[in-house]
Parts: C-alpha cells; structure tokens; sequence
C-alpha cells in the first residue's frame, strides 16, 4: 500500500481525567467499596462467590498476615494457579503492602517454572493441587522462597493458607506504604518480540493509567451492571486486565478454573454474561461448533477479541452467530498492558485492531525509523504511562525494546488508514501464539538441541484456523541418526515442556537450517517453504 498522506502520530483525541493514586490496589479498592454486598467474582463451576467487601476484608487479613511474617515493601510473592476467587486477593494484598506479585501458568513444566522462580525470586509462593508435586520438589532447591503455601479445595489441605488469614485478621492494620512513580507492582512473564521468556516490570504508574483508558466511555464504557466472563487465565495479560478492571468498577466476574467449551456456553446462559473477551480460536469454536446453536447467548452485549489478530472474514461470521453484540478488536502486549490500540465504541472496521487508546501514541516507522503516512506498512510503536519500566535484569534487552524517546518496538508490521485505525499485517517477527499463548521459538530450540540425536533447529509457527500458529520444528539430525523420528521429538517435547508448547504443527527434517552470515535463523525462508508446501 501507498499513500501520499502526511506522516502522523496518533493520540486520543479528548479531554482526560489523569488518574491520582499512587497504588493501583487504591485505584481497584475504589470501585469495591462502593459494593460491598454484591457478588463480584462468582466461580462459574462451583457457584463459590466473594462479595465487594469480602473480598477487601481478605486482602487486609492476607496483607498484615504477610507483612507479619517478613514481607516488605520491594519483596515478590508468585501467584501459580488456575483462575481461583482468591487470585485478586493475593495480587491485591501484594500491592496494598507495597510489594510485586509476579505470576506462573500452572502447567509449566518444574523445569520451566525452575527457570521462571530462579529469575523473580519471590519470597512467598502461592500453588495448587495443580502442581503440588513439581512445587515440592522445587521448594527442597529454592532456598530464596521463605514460605509456600498450597491453596487447595480439599477440607484440610488450606491450614497454612488459613493460619496466614487468621494472623492477619489478629493484626493491627499498618499505615498505608508509599508508592513513588517508578515503584514496582506487578511481574508478568513474556518472550517479547524474540527471546526467553522475561519479566515485565509494571510499575504501579502503568495498571492504574491502563485501567483508566480501560473504562472510558469509548473504549469498554463499562458499568457496575455488566457481567464478563473470565476464562482467559490471570496469569495472562488479557486475563489480568479483565479481571481489574472488572474489580475496579464493581462489576461481576464469573470466573472459570479451566476452560471446557460446554461450561463456557452453559455460564454465558445461565449468568447472562454481558461482555465477553475471547480469543480468536474461541470466535473459531463459535461459529463452526453445532452445539452453539443449542445455548441463548443474546446476552452479550460486547465481545473484545484480543491476544492475536482476528480476520475480516471471520468477524464478519462470527457477527451472523451473535448479531446482537458489539464485536471489537483490541491489540497490546505484556510490555504495554491492558492494550494500546481498541476498536471505539460504534465505530467497527472488520480487519482491524482500532484506534490509539487513551493516554498512549502510536506510529508507524520504517526501518530507519522515520515516521511513515496512511497506508505504508511499517514498525508499529506506541508510547505512553503505561509502557513497561523494562525486563527483569535486562538492561540490554529493555533499550532493544523500549527507546531514548520512550516508544516501545512492537516488532509488529502493520499501517493505519486515513482514519486513524490501525492493521496488523504481520505477527512479531518470531514469536508464535497458540490459542493466544505465547511460545517463543528460541526457548523450544534450546531443548530440542538438548536432545541427543538432534545437530541443529528452527521453530516457526504453523498457520491454522482454529488455534491460530502451530509451533512446527524444522531439525537436522546428527549423523549417524537417520532412525530419529517425528514421534521421538514430539514426545521428548511433550515430556520437558508445557502443553501450549508441543510441537501440534509436526517435525520436518532437513539438511541444513538456512542462517544469515551473523547467523540467525531466516525464519521467513523456512516460512515460506511450510506454506509453499502447503499450497503444493
């Protein structure tokens, strides 16, 4: 695409109220106060619930008991669980004492949450039936974690958990903790663009600001009335920004531990969701599952599709399924949370990822970094108060990522229209996403060259309607090896890695990786090759 525009950078165009707190567990406080009766999280499958007051009466309890026992203001605690009623809690508790609460996915292999815990050394661990015996094992080698807690369904598995509660409850509250603008309140894992995965430090500064644009009238104008459903797991951006959100302004959120496509269809009927945020295998699952057809979904009012792009095309069907709901696309990342771009309120254009979200710019550049006009497909960058502090101990990574000027590199291709909205043409240039996990390529590579009979590979992402990208392995094997197959690789991944991470896309063998003279995989040579092959 050309155009003869003017280059631009966008911003949003309105008058806007700039956040005043300092601590982000305030700016959610705020909106529980004010319904201290009413069921704000409701567990979708037990039917379990916390009330607006309840679930601040707990956050004290489990903030005194915390700091009673040693943590301070600067010290992480890890949260590793499925979606559970006490997840805000323990988040909530963390902030309100000043500290950082980092976050796991459950089903994390022990070697992999190994690495994630030896990065963020948290000093307090929160875990469930889930991974209680990867967790133990772990605990006999992780001296830097004080104290672990199980948080289990079973009638006497909670003691430890409970006897925190209760000398909370005996404790007198302390002073409110001060919170500076570069304070640290929240330690997501994410690959970036390229990479291992690393933690994203969030100051208190970025959740507040991301919050406030979440709730502005053109964005999800939401009021206390609406009732989201919150399959998307905590440990997730998307998931995290749902959830506080919703608890900031006393809406109901029915939560589900784990997802299964019958519960989610059941829960939107029986709740009368209102505002749905999915994922685009799930807009997939709507329109093409026959059992959909079976379930009253005129409920929904709004459903925000993020963590990858979603086709014209399939927007489009997925409105001929719920034509009654507002259908909007959002885009962001760990780096920059709770999104940075959003399609406005009465404003749809299939295809695209909408317009610059409050308090955030965005441009477009080419490679040299010069800004480029409407239509001219570019590097996307955004700036803004929310923008990530950096990665954990990465200096170098961080300046890669964020600039002197303070714009973020996405490393996502993609242009805006004369308008203002913005498309996304190309994912980042490595990192794979299955059903809106993120799977980085070098982390799967640097097992599989673990293995004994593989000399050198390359992982890329295997397109597919339904999940999004397949991760598929280019591998050369060693010599000597021929009788090395498909389905030693694939089980050799199933065994050492998480379940996002198998290799669903397959294995193909090759002579030789093709690299660049610095010798970094060209990805888009081996790329192009899956997808002539595909079309042969």
């Amino acid at each position: 695409m050309e155009s003869e525009g003017k280059p631009e950078i966008h911003s949003y165009e309105a008058d806007l109220a700039v956040p005043t707190e300092k601590n982000i567990y305030d700016a959610v406080a705020k909106g529980l106060r004010k319904h201290p009766d009413k069921k704000i999280l409701i567990n979708g499958v037990t039917q379990e619930s916390l009330t607006g007051q309840k679930i601040l009466d707990l956050t004290t309890q489990l903030s005194n008991g915390l700091r009673k026992r040693g943590f301070q203001k600067g010290d992480t605690l890890c949260i590793c669980l499925q979606n559970d009623l006490y997840y805000p809690v323990l988040l909530l508790a963390a902030f309100r004492n000043g500290g950082i609460a980092t976050t796991a996915n459950p089903g994390l292999t022990a070697a992999e949450l190994k690495k994630q815990l030896s990065d963020s050394r948290p000093k307090f661990l929160f875990y469930s039936d889930v991974n209680a015996t990867a967790m133990k094992e772990l605990l006999e080698e992780l001296d830097f974690i004080q104290e672990s807690f199980l948080i289990t369904k079973s009638d006497d598995g909670n003691q430890a958990f409970d006897a925190l509660l209760q000398e909370g409850a005996n404790e007198s509250d302390a002073a409110p903790v001060e919170i500076g603008d570069d304070d640290i309140a929240f330690l997501p894992y994410s690959s970036g663009t390229t990479g291992l995965p690393k933690g994203v430090q969030l100051p208190h500064r970025s959740l507040i600001y991301a919050i406030a644009a979440n709730k502005h009238a053109s964005i999800l104008d939401v009021t206390p009335e609406e009732v989201f459903l919150a399959f998307l797991p905590f440990f997730h951006m998307f998931g995290c920004a749902v959830l506080l959100t919703c608890l900031s302004e006393g809406c109901t959120l029915v939560l589900m531990p784990k997802f299964n496509f019958g519960q989610f269809l059941t829960i939107i009927q029986e709740f009368k969701v209102t505002i749905l945020p999915i994922v685009p295998p799930i807009v997939v699952a709507l329109v093409q599952q026959p059992i959909v057809r079976k379930f009253d979904l005129s409920s929904i009012k709004l459903i925000i599709v993020g963590a990858a792009p979603l086709s014209a095309a399939l927007e489009m069907k997925l409105g001929e399924v719920v034509p009654h709901a507002d259908i909007r696309q959002g885009y962001g990342m760990t780096e920059s949370p709770l999104g940075t771009h959003c399609t406005p309120k009465g404003k749809n254009k299939p295809g695209s990822c909408g317009m610059v979200v409050p308090f955030y710019q965005s441009k477009v550049v080419d490679d040299c970094g010069n800004l480029l006009p409407a239509g001219e497909h570019g590097n996307i960058c955004v700036r803004g108060p929310q923008i990530m502090s950096g990665y954990l101990g990465r200096p170098g990574e961080t300046a890669a990522m964020v600039d002197e000027e303070g714009w973020l590199h996405t490393g996502d291709i993609g242009y805006y229209d004369e308008e203002g909205f913005y498309f996304i043409v190309d994912r980042a240039k490595e990192l794979i996403k299955w059903k809106g996990f993120q799977v980085a390529p070098a982390e799967l590579e640097s097992l599989l060259l673990q293995h004994p009979e593989v000399l050198d590979v390359a992982v890329v992402g295997l397109p597919d309607e339904r999940a999004g990208e397949l991760p598929m392995a280019f591998v050369v094997k060693k010599p000597g090896h021929d009788d090395l197959s498909e389905e030693e690789l694939r089980g050799y991944v199933e065994a050492h890695a998480a379940d996002h991470k198998r290799l669903r896309g397959g294995v193909h063998f090759v002579d030789a990786i093709p690299k660049s003279e610095s010798g970094k995989i060209l990805r888009r040579i081996l790329k192009k090759q899956l997808l002539d092959s595909l079309k042969g």
